[in-house]
């Protein structure tokens, strides 16, 4: 089973956020990827991060998979039925993916090694020069 984690964060200081995703078969990484956007949102970041971990499932054609987050904004959106009142614009474009993966939620800063590393990435990725 493939397991995709998704972070994402924000630097007030840089008015910058960075979004990543690691992706996870049997304990192993086989891919990841981050980038900076700037003038955005924590939420954003972390609804980035599971748009593209979307992205690249389904360009890999994976089917089945299991999203982890550390965002309740992104769970409460995609599977509680929580108002999307912010961010219409990126919810639109998440729609549009067609999502159909299982999502799990994760609690950040809790020592689980993949969600600490994919947070890495996403500060990493508030730090690039944009």
């Amino acid at each position: 089973m493939i397991e995709v984690y998704t972070d994402g964060g924000y630097s007030s200081k840089r008015d910058q956020g960075g979004w990543a995703f690691v992706v996870v078969k049997n304990n192993e990484k086989i891919h990841s990827s981050c980038d900076g956007i700037i003038n955005t949102t924590n939420n954003r970041m972390e609804l980035q991060a599971i748009m593209e971990a979307t992205k690249w499932l389904q360009e890999n054609n994976i089917e089945e998979a299991t999203i982890i987050t550390d965002s309740m904004y992104c769970l409460g959106c995609l599977v509680k039925g929580w108002q999307r009142k912010k961010n219409v614009d990126m919810w639109e474009i998440m729609d549009g993916l067609n999502f159909n993966y299982e999502i799990k939620h994760v609690k950040g800063h809790s020592g689980d090694k993949w969600n600490s590393h994919c947070d890495m990435l996403a500060v990493h990725a508030t730090q690039l020069i944009l």
